[in-house]
């Protein structure tokens, strides 16, 4: 790797996947239902809860598959564009709940 965009790309490739490994880690060591029941209250009213509930439990899941794969250096293409689509519908989520304080432009 002595070209200095591969370099750049790895480092931004593990760093993302760190991100989304650990944050899924942590919620699985509160318990996929204790985080669910924890995150469901605030989207109720907000957003059709039988469109948060199944999102809430596959979040876990989804965020240490994309993180392992991005750190793994495996799938590339497909795991950024998950990675995409995750931060998407996290972003949209706060947004929905107003929770502007973790949005920028608010």
């Amino acid at each position: 790797m002595n070209n200095h965009r591969q370099v750049a790309y790895a480092l931004l490739r593990v760093t993302l996947g760190m991100i989304f490994l650990t944050t899924g880690i942590v919620k699985f060591t509160m318990g996929v239902s204790n985080f669910a029941a924890a995150v469901h209250p605030s989207f109720a009213g907000k957003l059709p809860l039988f469109l948060v509930t199944p999102f809430l439990y596959l979040l876990l899941f989804a965020e240490v598959t994309v993180g392992a794969l991005l750190i793994l250096d495996l799938f590339n293409v497909l795991a950024l564009v998950l990675a995409g689509l995750l931060l998407l519908a996290l972003t949209f989520g706060r947004r929905a709940v107003n929770y502007s304080t973790t949005v920028a432009g608010s």
